[in-house]
């Protein structure tokens, strides 16, 4: 049986519903792609990536940066962040997380893209 269930409304979904892990990652994709700012009576909700991309990286961006992946993953009481990872590509920048999901106690490593030609998050 599972322990989370919710529903996706991606074009691309074979199903509508979504549980445990699946359920967990499009939560968090859902999260991540959300920009600050977008979010009706929420301004302060959202990630700030998108506004950091297109600035060139500097210590201080990259701990405002680590600092809001961090805050977004710590909202949801279904994981638990363990490590973070930033890595800076060519025109994107890529987060390894290091993820446990709760009650299951599965770690796994998150790869996830912020890509100055996408409007979206891409996931490993």
């Amino acid at each position: 049986m599972s322990t989370y269930r919710g529903f996706s409304t991606k074009v691309n979904a074979s199903k509508f519903t979504l549980t445990d892990l699946p359920l967990v990652k499009q939560d968090l994709l859902n999260a991540f792609n959300t920009r600050r700012g977008t979010r009706v009576m929420q301004p302060q909700e959202g990630c700030i990536v998108w506004e950091k991309l297109f600035e060139p990286i500097t210590e201080t961006s990259k701990n405002e940066i680590i600092y809001d992946i961090t805050r977004i993953c710590q909202r949801d009481p279904r994981i638990t962040l363990d490590k973070i990872n930033l890595v800076e590509r060519e025109n994107s920048l890529e987060f390894q997380l290091a993820i446990t999901y709760l009650p299951e106690d599965y770690t796994e490593t998150m790869i996830i893209w912020f890509d100055q030609g996408s409007s979206t998050v891409r996931i490993q």
